[in-house]
C-alpha cells in the first residue's frame, strides 16, 4: 500500500522514487495522495534520510548525564531466582558494555568463531545497504539482528561493535563458520569501505593490510561448526 502510494505521487512529481513515501509521516501522505500535497515533499524526506544516516553513524556515547547505578543487592533474593537474574545482568553487560577501543592497526574485540580471513571491509549501516555487500567481503556492522541471517551466507567474515559470545550475531557465524570479532566498540568508526584487512576470530583482533595477498582474499576456517 505504501509502495503503490509512493508511485503515485512520483507520477505527479512529487518524490523522485517510491520508496520515498516510508520517509513521510501519515498525514503528510494522506494529504499527497488526496491531491493536497506540501511543495516541499522531497526535500522533507531528503532531510530525515540525512538526519538517519548522521544518527546511524554518530551512535553516541552508551550511557547520558549520571552513570548508572550498580545492581541491586541480590542476597536477599531465593538462590535460583538470584541465579537467574545475576546471569541476565551479566548476559547484558556482555551484549551492550564497552569493549576496547581500537587503536593503532589493530581493532580488537571478543573472538566468538576462530580462523583467519583477509578481505575488503563493506560497513553496513542498516538493511537499506544491504546490497552493497559483495561475496567475499568483510561484513562490519554495528550488530546483527536475525533480519541480517542472509548476509552471512555472502560475507568473508564478520566484525561487529556490539555483542557477545551468546549473542545472535556470535551464534549465526559459528553456524555459518565465518571468523567473527564482535564487541569492538567503534569498527564501524575504525574501518572504511575498500580497505583490506584480516580478521582473526581467535585472537579477537581486525589488522590492516595494504596489499592483497597473491592477488585474492586467503581464508583459513578454525570454526569447527557447520550450518
Amino acid at each position: 500500500m505504501l509502495l503503490e502510494a509512493g508511485r503515485r505521487l512520483c507520477d505527479r512529481n512529487h518524490l523522485r522514487r517510491a520508496q520515498d513515501a516510508a520517509w513521510l509521516r501519515e498525514q503528510e501522505l494522506r494529504n499527497a495522495v488526496s491531491g493536497n500535497a506540501a511543495p516541499d515533499l522531497q526535500t522533507r524526506v531528503d532531510r530525515r534520510r540525512a538526519e538517519s544516516k548522521w544518527v546511524s553513524a554518530h551512535p553516541g556515547p552508551a550511557t547520558l548525564g549520571v552513570p548508572p547505578s550498580p545492581p541491586p543487592d541480590l542476597r536477599g533474593v531465593p538462590p535460583a531466582a538470584r541465579r537467574i537474574n545475576e546471569a541476565v545482568v551479566w548476559a547484558l553487560q556482555q551484549e551492550l558494555g564497552s569493549a576496547p577501543a581500537a587503536s593503532g592497526e589493530t581493532v580488537s574485540g571478543i573472538p566468538v568463531c576462530g580462523g583467519k580471513y583477509t578481505g575488503t571491509v563493506r560497513v553496513i549501516r542498516g538493511e537499506p545497504d544491504f546490497a552493497r555487500l559483495r561475496p567475499g567481503d568483510v561484513l562490519v556492522c554495528r550488530i546483527a539482528t536475525p533480519a541480517w541471517s542472509t548476509l552471512f551466507g555472502i560475507a568473508g567474515a564478520l566484525v561487529t561493535d556490539l555483542g557477545s559470545p551468546l549473542s545472535h550475531t556470535a551464534i549465526v557465524a559459528r553456524e555459518h563458520g565465518l571468523p567473527a570479532v564482535v564487541a569492538t566498540g567503534n569498527a564501524t568508526e575504525k574501518l572504511r569501505d575498500g580497505e583490506i584487512v584480516t580478521v582473526d576470530g581467535t585472537r579477537g583482533t581486525v589488522t590492516f593490510e595494504f596489499t592483497r595477498q597473491n592477488g585474492a582474499d586467503t581464508v583459513t576456517n578454525e570454526c569447527g561448526y557447520s550450518s
